[in-house]
């Protein structure tokens, strides 16, 4: 890890007011980058894939041409344990 970022961490650890700070930047950015990439595969022809950052085992019906389309299966992304 960076030294800059190390220590920005540390900082934020140390401190809960901090840590609330940097915990809702950190959320803050990765929305952006989401939207970011949600503009950019809107733009194609092609619809866009789901981007949600996590898949519920009921919606695994409504995802299944979208990841069949991608390549994988549900078996390889969630192996059954």
């Amino acid at each position: 890890m960076a030294p800059f970022a190390h220590h920005l961490l540390t900082q934020a650890f140390n401190n809960a007011w901090a840590n609330h700070r940097l915990l809702a930047h950190l959320f803050q950015h990765h929305l952006h980058h989401r939207g970011q990439a949600h503009a950019m595969l809107s733009a194609n022809r092609v619809a866009p894939p789901q981007l949600d950052d996590f898949f519920c085992a009921n919606d695994a019906p409504v995802r299944a041409a979208g990841v069949r389309a991608l390549g994988f299966c549900e078996a390889a992304i969630w192996p059954v344990e």
